[in-house]
């Protein structure tokens, strides 16, 4: 057995440079042209992720999340502001749009999990079902699908993150899929060897978040959390935190305190305000309450209350419980 989890937008971008399909449709006496080029697209795809349909499967979709896009629009502590978190990505059309929703009541109706709510965007709903499956006591391999390198820092003995990438890779004994690489705590370094945004830089198992910390992701709007860390510097940090045996398999994950967890470390190679900047953006990604300068607290999205997730999945005969 294993259980599948789908970041879904990466497979609806992809399908921007796909073949338009489309079918006629009676509505009323009134026949209508439909454009099926995403759910013809999509579910293909995710039909495939799911062993033709063999593994229990739930699809993660956007909802909007305001909370977060006023957080990192607000002024950070280095003292820029942020032109606007996401703000760099693409307006869905009408058209897609409606391909998406025509794609979900497609999935649903088929009893694939759906899950989409306003407040929360794809990956928290990844995070929670991989939590509440573990949660649970699910020792099965979980395996999460994506295009987003934000999902790394999930990667454990239990879960991998197949990225899409033209490099194919599977590890023995689990899936072969046509255009992704299975990221492993195994095959940890040879991704990061050929992914180019870290060329240059030294990222062992399991620092992606340090490293967003710094560089903060040109790809959301975040901007960076320590000025002047290029691979030559940043690699230097990294070659001091490993010959002082920095676990950074466990230190550097969603879910912990950063204050107490993360922050100790941390002081041994930064400087206050440094851990001040990193923090800011730690909170912002890792969907917690975080304070404001002001004193006022935001409650951030975090892991979705597993009696919620529970009672929606088992609509799709998923079981938590």
């Amino acid at each position: 057995m294993r259980y599948i989890v789908v970041d879904y937008m990466h497979r609806v971008y992809k399908t921007m440079n796909c073949k338009p399909l489309s079918c006629a449709v009676n509505f009323n006496g009134e026949m209508l042209r439909v454009d099926t080029t995403i759910p013809n697209y999509t579910i293909k795809s995710i039909f495939n992720f799911s062993g033709r349909g063999s593994y229990p499967t739930v699809v993660c979709l956007e909802g909007g999340c305001p909370t977060r896009v006023n957080y990192f629009s607000s002024i950070n502590p280095t003292g820029k502001k942020a032109d606007g978190y996401k703000d760099g990505r693409g307006r869905l059309s009408g058209i897609m749009r409606d391909g998406m929703n025509l794609a979900i009541g497609c999935m649903q109706d088929g009893n694939v999990a759906c899950a989409r709510e306003i407040g929360y965007e794809a990956d928290d709903y990844v995070y929670s079902v991989i939590m509440a499956l573990k949660e649970v006591g699910v020792t099965d391999p979980i395996d999460v699908f994506t295009n987003d390198r934000d999902m790394l820092p999930l990667v454990d003995e239990q879960v991998s993150v197949y990225i899409n990438n033209p490099r194919q890779f599977n590890e023995e004994n689990s899936p072969k899929i046509t255009g992704y690489f299975q990221v492993t705590p195994k095959s940890w370094d040879t991704y990061i060897y050929y992914a180019s945004e870290y060329k240059g830089y030294d990222i062992p198992y399991n620092s992606v978040l340090l490293y967003k910390m710094i560089k903060g992701d040109k790809a959301d709007n975040i901007n960076c959390g320590i000025k002047g860390y290029g691979g030559v510097k940043f690699s230097s940090v990294i070659k001091r935190m490993r010959e002082d045996g920095c676990a950074f398999e466990s230190i550097f994950r969603y879910g912990l305190d950063f204050d107490k967890c993360i922050a100790p470390i941390l002081k041994n190679y930064f400087n206050d305000d440094e851990i001040v900047s990193m923090k800011f953006i730690y909170n912002g990604i890792n969907l917690m309450r975080v304070q404001t300068a002001d004193g006022s607290s935001i409650v951030m999205p975090k892991m979705i209350d597993i009696g919620t997730l529970s009672k929606t999945l088992l609509r799709f005969n998923i079981h938590l419980t």
